[in-house]
């Protein structure tokens, strides 16, 4: 139940009640979504000042209309970056890669979890961007060569305590360093996020914002294509519970956008090429 008011859906729009463990009991023969509470419990005993327990047994909850936002290209605050993620060397990404092998992506998975830890989040996110050469993608510095930039980068590394092996997310959250975290402040007080009832925590903020407008994608991108998810369980992670919870608060129904519509009208030359199976990468 926790869940569902972290991620918004507060509000109760269906539940089934498991009737013979109700306290009082409730008769399994009213069935009649109609009947009155007045009348199954009336007979009892000092009505209607009486305590009653309820065993639910399934229950569905959706966001409130209000809470939702359309999902038309809306414009994002001007004081956060998003930076030029396009590069000389490109690389060929195939939108309908998939994965049929069900025990391959179940090795990955149980190998990815391993990783996942639910303390100190966004120390351990900010902390793979690093270990995976995207330190830059976190702070604002100028350099004139790789030499200065390797330089400027070992020493912000050792000003926030960076460890290639930290297990426990000893990364130090210094925003005035980390340039970052200011970027994701902005985004979350955002009148957008306001709107949505601020559903989002700040390491799903920074996935999207490192998924969507940093440099590290097109690496993570090109990581999950050649199964190496290892390399970034938790931006992975992040970046899924945030589409996830986003996907409960956009008013789909109230759009014409067509989904994947840089695939409309695209003939597969042989139909029988597509079996059932598992997208593996965002």
């Amino acid at each position: 139940m926790r869940g569902h008011f972290i991620d918004g859906t507060d509000e109760l729009i269906f539940f089934e009640c498991e009737l013979d463990k109700c306290k009082p009991a409730i008769p399994s023969k009213v069935n009649d979504s109609d009947v009155l509470l007045h009348d199954i419990y009336k007979l009892l005993p000092h009505y209607p000042i009486i305590q009653v327990l309820w065993k639910i047994k399934h229950a569905i909850f959706m966001v409130p209309y209000k809470r939702t936002i359309g999902i038309e290209r809306s414009n994002l605050p001007k004081n956060v970056s998003f930076q030029d993620i396009s590069s000389n060397q490109k690389t060929k990404f195939n939108p309908l890669l998939y994965e049929c092998d069900i025990h391959k992506l179940k090795l990955i998975e149980d190998t990815v979890n391993k990783k996942l830890t639910r303390s100190n989040t966004l120390q351990k996110l900010l902390h793979e961007v690093i270990k995976n050469g995207y330190l830059c993608d976190l702070v604002t510095i100028q350099y004139t060569s790789e030499k200065e930039k390797d330089k400027l980068c070992e020493k912000i590394k050792k000003q926030i305590n960076y460890k290639e092996k930290d297990e426990n997310g000893e990364l130090k959250l210094n925003e005035s360093i980390l340039t970052i975290l200011k970027e994701l402040k902005i985004l979350y007080h955002d009148d957008i996020h306001k709107q949505m009832g601020y559903p989002l925590q700040l390491y799903h903020i920074c996935a999207i914002l490192l998924y969507c407008g940093k440099p590290c994608n097109e690496k993570f991108s090109y990581d999950q294509i050649l199964f190496r998810h290892h390399n970034w369980p938790f931006l992975d992670y992040y970046l899924y519970n945030a589409i996830e919870i986003l996907h409960l608060h956009e008013r789909r129904e109230e759009s014409e956008m067509e989904l994947y519509c840089g695939l409309k009208n695209v003939r597969l030359e042989n139909i029988s090429e597509i079996k059932s199976g598992f997208f593996i990468s965002h």
